[in-house]
């Protein structure tokens, strides 16, 4: 038995449960404890449900970097609100309006670029990132190849994908 109002009885470090003195002749509501075999059986039928319905490992999510198709970014473009994004989605990230799908590129304008002396995943250090605005598009970040950083406003090609990333080369090199 345990009851409602929390003074009235207590539990012993051993485990048995007693009146409180001067808690005797207080009223006090009860309640029965579960059973401890209904109790486990519950708790068993709880868990094989969540089982169903709750996979043990969660799913790998899609992965979000651009790819390329023939050359070109294979994006999506909102109808609502001319927003470009560089993957195809149902509804716009920005106002959850219908989308179209929409190839960009196959050149861009370097924004900024950057060489990278850290290892990242399986790229060795120095390496070339940059942010490209695409042609009619979204801004992408994307490896350098050459080595060599192309300067804002420079002119670039997507000449592919290497380890699931963009790669970029300056026109004319």
């Amino acid at each position: 038995m345990s009851s409602v109002a929390g003074d009235r009885w207590h539990r012993r470090a051993d485990g048995v449960k007693e009146s409180r003195p001067g808690h005797a002749d207080t009223p006090a509501l009860e309640v029965r404890e579960p059973q401890t075999a209904g109790h486990s059986k519950l708790l068993r039928e709880a868990a094989t449900c969540l089982s169903k319905v709750v996979p043990a490992t969660p799913p790998t999510p899609a992965d979000p970097r651009p790819c390329l198709i023939g050359g070109r970014i294979a994006g999506s473009t909102c109808t609502a609100c001319g927003h470009n994004a560089a993957r195809r989605h149902p509804r716009c990230e920005r106002c959850l309006g219908n989308t179209v799908a929409t190839d960009f590129g196959p050149t861009g304008v370097v924004w900024s670029s950057a060489t990278v002396h850290l290892r990242i995943g399986e790229l060795a250090p120095p390496f070339v990132l940059a942010y490209i605005d695409v042609d009619a598009g979204p801004r992408v970040l994307a490896q350098v190849v050459g080595g060599n950083e192309v300067p804002a406003g420079g002119l670039v090609r997507f000449t592919g994908e290497e380890n699931g990333n963009l790669t970029v080369k300056a026109v004319g090199q």
